[in-house]
């Protein structure tokens, strides 16, 4: 009889700890953001209001700081946005999301990163830092330099002044490429040394539909929506859009009073683009 109690208990007990786990990591997370957010805003007044360049290496995937810690795969010294910001924070764990392992596991031309330890589970926003050191920007069809309208947008990290609409913007968000969500690429933007960005909302759904979200006036908060794909086990699908106009949320600094040309604004709420 006591058995037959202690096993409905822990029937009835085991989801609502492993409710309260979920809470607790997105909480944490959301802790993050916040720090990465807030110190964000006060590098921008040592800045001169210039937001922290991304700093990311060019091409070459299979090179990392696993490779070399010095330099990146052009010989110039590591200088991503992570290693700006640190100062800012109150710790380098400030970098690290509960959601991931601290240690990468890839494959493909990542392989040789496996087991190094990932100092930074996030991502900014590159429409924020765009610096030219992602991608040769000569060709049109290089989706990050250029956008839809034909505006080039490479050469600079933006001034604060010329985001429209601070507390809409998107700054930071998890990561989309640290293992598992990709293991055959990503291996270069896993560490502070090299770190990495985003160019579109490639939102996780990790608890209750939804993720955290910082943004650029420094304030950070959940962001959710029904619509949203929820995770699987090692393989979190995502909600890909560049502007979610109806919810006010989005990626182009220039929003709300130019959408640069993108075309998936979810003006009525009834499209946004998901993978």
């Amino acid at each position: 009889m006591v058995m037959a109690i202690v096993a409905v208990l822990a029937a009835v007990l085991f989801p609502v700890f492993g409710q309260g786990r979920d809470a607790a990591k997105s909480a944490d997370d959301l802790t993050n953001l916040k720090q990465l957010s807030q110190g964000a805003s006060i590098y921008l007044l040592d800045a001169d209001g210039v937001f922290a360049p991304v700093g990311s290496p060019a091409s070459d995937l299979s090179w990392s700081p696993a490779r070399d810690a010095s330099v990146d795969a052009s010989g110039n010294a590591w200088n991503g946005w992570g290693l700006r910001l640190a100062p800012y924070v109150k710790s380098y764990d400030v970098f690290r999301s509960p959601y991931f392992s601290k240690k990468g596991s890839y494959t493909g031309a990542c392989a040789h990163a496996t087991g190094m330890d990932l100092t930074n589970n996030y991502a900014m926003n590159w429409m924020l830092g765009s610096d030219g050191s992602f991608g040769s920007g000569s060709d049109k069809n290089d989706s990050f330099a250029w956008s839809p309208d034909g505006t080039h947008r490479f050469s600079r990290p933006m001034n604060n002044v010329e985001v429209m609409s601070p507390a809409n913007t998107i700054a930071f968000m998890l990561s989309s490429t640290v293992a598992p969500s990709a293991q055959s690429w990503g291996c270069l933007y896993s560490t502070l040394q090299a770190s990495d960005f985003d160019n579109q909302l490639q939102q996780y759904t990790l608890y209750n539909q939804g993720a955290n979200l910082a943004f650029a006036d420094g304030h950070a908060s959940f962001f959710a929506d029904e619509r949203m794909n929820p995770a699987s086990k090692g393989n979190p699908r995502a909600w890909t859009i560049f502007h979610f106009k109806s919810r006010g949320v989005w990626m182009e600094p220039t929003m709300p009073e130019s959408s640069m040309g993108y075309t998936n604004l979810d003006p009525d709420g009834k499209s946004a683009g998901a993978l």
